[in-house]
C-alpha cells in the first residue's frame, strides 16, 4: 500500500481526531503535524527528501483537516486581501533556502488564505477553467505515469518523436495527460461520486422515515 493510499483510506480517522467545535483545541492540535514535519526535516539526509512517506503525508492530511475545521468554526470570515500573496512569498522563500518542511506548512497557509473571498488571488483562481483544472487534478495525479511511460517508449523507439524539440515533447505529454485525466474524471470519478451521493441521500431518507415511524408507534402506544 502506498503512503498516498494509506492517507486516503485513513482519512475518516483524521476527521474524527480533529476538534470540530473548540477553536483553541484545534489550533493546539495543528502544532502536532507541524512538529511531525519538523522531526522529519531534522532527520532528513538532505532538504529535498523528507524521510518516510508516512511521516510526511499523514501530518499533511491531518493539518488539512484541522485548517478546514478552523475556517468552518470561524464561519469562513474574510481575511486580509494580501494573505495569499504573503503565503506564496513565504513558500518561495522556503524553497529558496531549502526548508521544504516549512514550505509544506506555508502551502497550508496558502490554502487557508484562498478560502477567503476577499483575497486578491481568490478571484483569478475562481475562473471556470482554473476551477476545472482543480477538479481534474486528482485524476492528473492518478494517470500521470501512463502518458509519461508512453512518451518514454516513443522516444526510444521512434526517431521522429525523439527528434522533436523538447518543448514540443512536453506539449504532447501535457496534452495527453490532460486528456487522460479528463476522461477518467468524466467516465469514472463523476459517475461514482454521483452514485455515492445518491446512495447516501437514499440512506438518510430511509433513516428519517424509520425515525418518523418509530415516533408514531410510540405515540400510538402512549
Amino acid at each position: 500500500m502506498s503512503t498516498e493510499w494509506f492517507a486516503y483510506v485513513f482519512f475518516p480517522l483524521f476527521v474524527l481526531l480533529a476538534p470540530a467545535r473548540n477553536r483553541l483545541l484545534a489550533s493546539i492540535s495543528l502544532l502536532l503535524p507541524i512538529a511531525a514535519l519538523a522531526v522529519a526535516k531534522w532527520n532528513a539526509a538532505d532538504h529535498l527528501s523528507l524521510p518516510g512517506g508516512l511521516m510526511r503525508l499523514v501530518p499533511e492530511f491531518y493539518a488539512g483537516v484541522l485548517l478546514c475545521r478552523l475556517r468552518k468554526m470561524g464561519s469562513f470570515a474574510d481575511l486580509p486581501m494580501f494573505t495569499g500573496i504573503v503565503a506564496i512569498a513565504l513558500v518561495l522563500a522556503g524553497v529558496f533556502v531549502g526548508v521544504d518542511s516549512l514550505s509544506v506548512v506555508r502551502l497550508g497557509a496558502l490554502v487557508f488564505a484562498l478560502s477567503s473571498r476577499t483575497d486578491l488571488l481568490a478571484r483569478p483562481l475562481s475562473l471556470g477553467w482554473v476551477v476545472y483544472l482543480g477538479e481534474v487534478s486528482y485524476c492528473i495525479y492518478m494517470v500521470q505515469r501512463f502518458p509519461l511511460e508512453a512518451l518514454s517508449y516513443a522516444r526510444k523507439n521512434f526517431h521522429v518523436i525523439s527528434a522533436l524539440p523538447t518543448p514540443v515533447q512536453m506539449l504532447v505529454f501535457f496534452s495527453a495527460l490532460l486528456l487522460c485525466a479528463m476522461a477518467l474524471h468524466h467516465v469514472i470519478e463523476n459517475p461514482v461520486r454521483r452514485w455515492l451521493n445518491q446512495s447516501l441521500r437514499r440512506r438518510n431518507r430511509e433513516t428519517e422515515r424509520a425515525a418518523i415511524f418509530t415516533t408514531l408507534e410510540r405515540g400510538q402506544r402512549d
